[in-house]
């Protein structure tokens, strides 16, 4: 559904930005179809990390902080250098590096002792 959002809204936001008269234009395709596409890679992370969460294993508070402090020393670094896709990469990056590894795993960790336990 979120893909179809994104896909929808590349079309439809610059048609519906020139039907009312607006002076300023949408951000580029590309950057657009970048943030949509990170922005459903991390919800599949953090739908991971709510796994481990409901099987009282609280384990991506620090890994989130962590990231957090990396994006703002990235973002702070590069700067503009990259223009609109400077934010995109630096707010998204250091998430998915990081919840790829201990939340996901964990909670392949927690299905796997429920499953065997329903068997």
């Amino acid at each position: 559904l979120t893909a179809a959002g994104v896909g929808f809204g590349s079309v439809a936001i610059p048609l519906l930005l020139q039907l009312i008269g607006a002076k300023i234009d949408f951000i580029p395709v590309d950057a657009w179809l970048l943030l949509g596409g990170m922005t459903l890679l991390l919800r599949f992370d953090v739908l991971c990390c709510a796994v481990s969460a409901i099987g009282n294993q609280m384990v991506f508070y620090w890994d989130m902080a962590a990231a957090a402090v990396i994006s703002a020393v990235a973002l702070l670094l590069l700067g503009n250098s990259w223009g609109i896709y400077t934010p995109i990469v630096t707010s998204t990056i250091p998430l998915v590096l990081i919840l790829n590894f201990r939340p996901i795993r964990q909670a392949r960790l927690i299905l796997n002792k429920h499953e065997v336990q329903n068997l």
